[in-house]
């Protein structure tokens, strides 16, 4: 299940990359879950490194929940184009097709919130340490003191 946004809507719509400046103003604090997974730098990151986060987060925590119900919330959704020339083709002719989408995620920005009931502090550091590898930066675990 990877995620792509509507394709029909951005037939024709190719965009620049740009640059990323700046932090997160917006999805900074943990609307939605208990838990959340925030970054710490900022970077592109690709619908591939999100859905093997995602997975790698629903594995342990059906681990941690022992059938009882879980939930997550993805923060962020890849909605830039990238688009790409086939190798060997001259220069001109316009700017290519889109190949693939990508996230500009500031720092700050929350990329997971999750609930899970019989979830402890030492299974948040452990997720944390394992989704380490998964993301190409810094990354860091933050939860909703009150509810």
């Amino acid at each position: 299940m990877l995620l792509n946004p509507n394709v029909t809507r951005k037939l024709f719509q190719k965009n620049k990359k740009g640059h990323i400046k700046g932090i997160e103003t917006k999805s900074y604090q943990i609307k939605f879950g208990f838990f959340g997974i925030k970054i710490l730098r900022t970077f592109r990151l690709t619908p591939e490194q999100l859905e093997a986060g995602r997975k790698l987060l629903i594995k342990y925590l059906r681990i941690c929940a022992k059938d009882a119900k879980i939930k997550i919330w993805l923060r962020v959704f890849p909605h830039i184009g990238i688009s790409s020339k086939p190798k060997e083709i001259r220069m001109g002719k316009g700017k290519g097709k889109i190949a693939k989408y990508i996230i500009n995620a500031k720092a700050g920005q929350i990329l997971y919130e999750f609930d899970c009931p019989n979830f402890t502090q030492k299974n948040f550091l452990i997720i944390l340490k394992l989704l380490q590898y998964k993301f190409p930066r810094n990354i860091c675990g933050i939860y909703r003191e009150n509810l």
